[in-house]
């Protein structure tokens, strides 16, 4: 039962070591000033009022027009959600990990006595 346990620590540990490298990734992504400037500045805060202020524009009251600018809103907090997600999924990671490892030396501990 130990090797199947290790296995799956393994296993695990490898899928938490992802995650964290996507993690950091995105970190070192969001800290990038241009990233900051096109994404953070340009879609999260510019287009996602520019949007809101357009469901209240005359030229937009059409049903297609609207759903569109709905479906944009939508989109933008979709993209802010899934980097959220990603960062909060990095925490849980590294301490997955550290967890994960002292398991698994306990387990290799037990097995050589």
């Amino acid at each position: 039962m130990d090797d199947e346990q290790i296995e799956y620590l393994e296993i695990s540990l490898a899928k938490a070591k992802t995650q964290l490298e996507k993690s950091a990734a995105l970190d070192r992504l969001v800290s990038n000033k241009d990233f900051k400037l096109v994404v953070d500045d340009g879609y999260f805060t510019e287009e996602a009022s520019n949007a809101v202020l357009a469901l209240a524009a005359p030229m937009f009251a059409g049903e297609a027009e609207q759903k569109r600018l709905h479906n944009n809103i939508i989109a933008i907090g979709c993209l802010r959600h899934y980097f959220s997600g990603i960062m909060q999924l990095g925490v849980e990671a590294n301490k997955a990990i550290k967890e994960h490892e002292l398991m698994r030396e306990e387990l290799l501990t037990e097995e050589d006595e």
